[in-house]
């Protein structure tokens, strides 16, 4: 393997440049590299970096997005991309966490979209209560209606028996 100082990425033995920066002066690591462990959303990097700290393993995260400004500095509001670094000798260990956190992650989703009615369906009782209490708006919308109206004409009738017509 050959490492790029730049990114701090790792690269096949065969690399001319770095495959993530374009770099050529790759090297051979020593185990004081940091390296990088994974590139992450920043909302996912929130939930990744308290199961980082619990495993042990030292590590560093960094924004990684093109201006390297993390949203919460960033007028557009634009989530930053977050790159985790661990040294060399713990890579193999790092890579395990974040794979079992992915997993796990993975079957959370998979348990809240089963759980979750679909987005735009709303649940089977409030759908039932917003149909009954719709029924009795109409019910009392054409009562009102009704009752305007009959106390309109029994007004004009008053109105055109003390005109004399």
């Amino acid at each position: 393997m050959l490492y790029c100082p730049k990114c701090k990425s790792l690269c096949e033995d065969s690399a001319v440049r770095c495959p993530e920066c374009g770099r050529r002066k790759l090297r051979e690591p020593t185990q004081l590299d940091k390296v990088l462990l994974v590139t992450v959303s920043e909302m996912e990097a929130q939930r990744l970096e308290p199961v980082m700290r619990a495993s042990g393993i030292p590590f560093e995260m960094h924004p990684s997005n093109i201006d390297g400004i993390p949203s919460m500095y960033n007028s557009d509001a634009i989530l930053s991309n977050q790159s985790f670094y661990v040294l060399l000798p713990q890579l193999e260990e790092a890579e395990k966490v974040v794979s079992s956190f992915r997993a796990n992650e993975a079957e959370t989703a998979k348990a809240a979209a089963q759980d979750a009615p679909e987005e735009g369906e709303m649940p089977r009782s409030k759908r039932i209560l917003v149909q009954i209490v719709s029924a009795i708006a109409f019910i009392l919308l054409i009562w009102l209606v009704v009752m305007g109206t009959d106390w309109i004409a029994n007004n004009l009738w008053s109105w055109v028996q003390n005109q004399g017509l």
